[in-house]
């Protein structure tokens, strides 16, 4: 009757480890593995914001290249139709992946402009509720940048589109002055940037209104997004908002970056392996144990009445 004692104790014993470490494990792995994939999320946010400051880059260089050039500095001040001819066809624009280009003399007004459509993409006019005499959208100032003689460029929050853009004083091919005035481009962001966004990045990613995240996706509100990236679990997948600003710190665009979460599959089988291992040495234990205690009770000593040992 004690053996059997024994044996149900140690059936107990096995199960009830088995069960607790299968728990410690399950918890532990779960935590590790939510705080490893939100570790992962912010460095793909690093990852995309970074990919697409390169894409500002470009438009930055652009704009250097053109705007330090003795044949811009002058057109700005006579418009000669052998530099129109020859740079600002829509086939150039295209080529540069611009939409937007601008000339503005040496006291802030728009000498000269040029929009294109970038197969299909952006409006094809430049908006003049946007792009007014001395600023742009009331707050690049043309005026200081070309008294200050330093590119400005950033994203530009308009009621028409976001922009990428880039500013720089007229100057001549040897960087020197006095400016002649200002040359600005400006792309709209668009379906372009997404897909070469997915593709430096590697990221399946979507670029979103401001306006219309809300209404889009439940549980992601801009008040939340204004303190920090927005990240959310379903199925597996890891979904991460993050609001991208224009150069005045309003919101430009809001990112959106998703992808598998990683190793929770995989996680749960080494919980298995772990607990199965765990179990076997709790059995080996008990058993052990159990042995050990029934030879204790087979080795004990017998006394007949009167205290002398059995023979």
């Amino acid at each position: 009757m004690k053996k059997k004692i024994k044996i149900l104790f140690f059936l107990v014993f096995l199960t009830l480890f088995s069960a607790s470490t299968y728990a410690i494990y399950r918890v532990l792995m779960d935590w590790t593995l939510k705080n490893f994939n939100k570790s992962m999320a912010r460095e793909a946010t690093g990852t995309v914001l970074e990919a697409f400051n390169r894409r500002l880059e470009t438009i930055e260089n652009i704009n250097t290249d053109w705007s330090s050039w003795d044949d811009s500095y002058q057109f700005v001040q006579d418009l000669n139709n052998a530099y129109i001819e020859s740079n600002l066809q829509e086939e150039s624009l295209q080529t540069a992946n611009l939409n937007l280009i601008l000339y503005f003399d040496e006291t802030g007004y728009i000498v000269y402009k040029k929009a294109a459509s970038l197969g299909g993409v952006g409006d094809t006019t430049v908006p003049g509720e946007v792009f007014n005499y001395t600023t742009v959208s009331g707050k690049i100032n043309i005026p200081e940048i070309i008294k200050s003689g330093e590119q400005e460029s950033g994203l530009l929050y308009t009621t028409v589109g976001t922009f990428l853009y880039s500013v720089s004083p007229i100057l001549t091919s040897a960087g020197e002055g006095p400016a002649t005035g200002a040359l600005m481009m400006a792309r709209y962001v668009n379906d372009s940037d997404v897909r070469e966004l997915k593709k430096s990045t590697g990221y399946d990613l979507s670029l979103i209104d401001p306006t219309e995240v809300q209404r889009l996706y439940d549980g992601v509100r801009m008040e939340d997004l204004e303190k920090d990236a927005v990240i959310q679990e379903k199925n597996n997948m890891l979904s991460v908002f993050v609001l991208a600003r224009d150069s005045w710190e309003n919101p430009a665009k809001v990112i959106n970056i998703r992808y598998n979460m990683v190793g929770f599959e995989d996680g749960y089988k080494l919980i298995a392996i772990m607990n199965f291992i765990s179990a076997i040495l709790a059995t080996a234990f008990a058993l052990s144990w159990g042995k050990i205690m029934v030879l204790n009770d087979t080795q004990k000593p017998y006394y007949k009445k009167g205290g002398s040992e059995k023979s």
